[in-house]
């Protein structure tokens, strides 16, 4: 699967907290967010590093993508503890 559609899978994991989930819903979602997360962030920084600017444009672009991701699930109340770099 590739970086887009694991931020659009991320995007989406908003709905998983709504109140009317359980609380073991909630924390296998909790358990999905933080695996898409650490895997979106490990392919962030493989584009980073590539040394094309064209990748690394991209990069920048999806991070802005991730990010808000990010704030959206914040937003919500969602608390997912974030690899080291990683800032909402």
């Amino acid at each position: 699967m590739d970086i887009q559609a694991k931020i659009a899978i991320l995007e989406l994991q908003q709905s998983r907290f709504e109140p009317s989930f359980s609380e073991t819903e909630k924390f296998s979602a909790l358990n999905d967010v933080v695996q898409l997360v650490r895997q979106i962030e490990r392919e962030l920084q493989q584009l980073d590093a590539s040394g094309d600017w064209h990748t690394q444009a991209r990069a920048v672009t999806l991070r802005g993508r991730f990010q808000m991701a990010l704030q959206q699930l914040a937003a919500a109340g969602v608390s997912v503890p974030l690899p080291t770099g990683v800032t909402v």
